[in-house]
């Protein structure tokens, strides 16, 4: 799999990935961030979140980081998606 994690930055000296949502929150992006932490060159994140802006301006920061399901859950939609490439 591959992907480009929207931004990268240190808060409080940890390194975090940060992807940027215009929509409302779903479980997905927490899914999205945890294969983003497992791409080459990003063993060393500490955090992963997802910064939902609005149009108002508004923003809400949520931390996926602890939410440990999203990564079984990735795994799982990708053993998925080789059994469909291959069974057809």
């Amino acid at each position: 799999y591959a992907g480009t994690p929207d931004t990268e930055c240190f808060l409080s000296g940890n390194r975090i990935v940060v992807d940027f949502k215009t929509g409302p929150p779903r479980s997905v992006h927490g899914v999205q961030l945890h294969a983003y932490r497992r791409l080459p060159g990003y063993e060393q994140v500490k955090s992963v979140c997802s910064l939902y802006i609005k149009k108002d301006g508004t923003y809400l920061l949520s931390d996926h980081t602890k939410d440990h399901i999203h990564w079984g859950g990735f795994l799982a939609a990708l053993a998925v998606l080789q059994w469909r490439r291959m069974k057809g």
